[in-house]
């Protein structure tokens, strides 16, 4: 996903998260597409202008199946799910796949069916019209996590689940004051490569190999007090 200052670069078609320019990637670049740097691999990911970070698509089908999101009984008549860090559309397939209705928007439009120049940020950002309930789901730019959130909470009905690294928890004493239900990490660890390279790796039909850090999705409830449980959400097999 990505956001003014933190937004992707373009392409057109897989998934993906979002980071700020100027933020770290998630670990070393490995194999044949490592960029070199003064005749040396980089330690990090290059830091490009709207560059954003791609998660696996089974992260949010996961998260989906897990919350039950493919029965309108669950969710409401017309309940729909917004990705507002849309990037490669990952979450808005996954969404659409268990017959939910979903709408992306990125601040760069990098898939079809995702909304290009929309700021989520933006003091007049407002969400697609939806019949029923709206939840928003999202990887947002790594910096920004907090501002997403509220931003999130601010706008939806029902539910909103953020994509974030687990080691950010323990300094984000801010979650105490909101409605945050669950924390469900991710496993095994997904990863995380940037939009050119996760693009260029799929092409090439290269694995994306395991992760080198950990994930984990934070999940509000909107008008709930906060609880904030913690479980797993594993790739294969229940999340709990």
């Amino acid at each position: 996903m990505t956001r003014a200052g933190g937004r992707k670069p373009s392409t057109a078609e897989p998934s993906s998260t979002t980071t700020q320019t100027g933020q770290k990637g998630n670990g070393a670049i490995r194999g044949d597409l490592a960029p070199k740097v003064e005749g040396r691999r980089s330690s990090a990911f290059p830091r490009l202008e709207h560059e954003h970070f791609v998660e696996e698509p089974w992260v949010s089908r996961r998260l989906i199946e897990y919350l039950g999101i493919d029965a309108e009984l669950r969710w409401g008549r017309g309940a729909a799910l917004l990705d507002p860090a849309a990037g490669f559309g990952h979450i808005v397939r996954s969404a659409r796949a268990l017959g939910l209705t979903a709408f992306g928007t990125d601040l760069v439009k990098r898939s079809a069916g995702v909304g290009g120049g929309r700021d989520f940020l933006d003091p007049g950002y407002s969400p697609p019209r939806a019949e029923g309930p709206l939840s928003i789901f999202c990887n947002p730019p790594f910096g920004l996590l907090r501002q997403f959130t509220e931003k999130a909470l601010a706008l939806a009905d029902d539910r909103v689940a953020i994509l974030t690294h687990a080691r950010r928890l323990a300094a984000a004493r801010w979650l105490e004051s909101l409605p945050l239900a669950r924390i469900l990490y991710v496993t095994p660890r997904p990863s995380m490569w940037p939009g050119f390279l996760y693009r260029q790796r799929v092409e090439a039909g290269l694995p994306l190999g395991a992760g080198r850090e950990d994930f984990c999705w934070l999940v509000f409830e909107v008008g709930r007090a906060y609880r904030g449980e913690a479980g797993w959400l594993r790739r294969d097999g229940e999340g709990r």
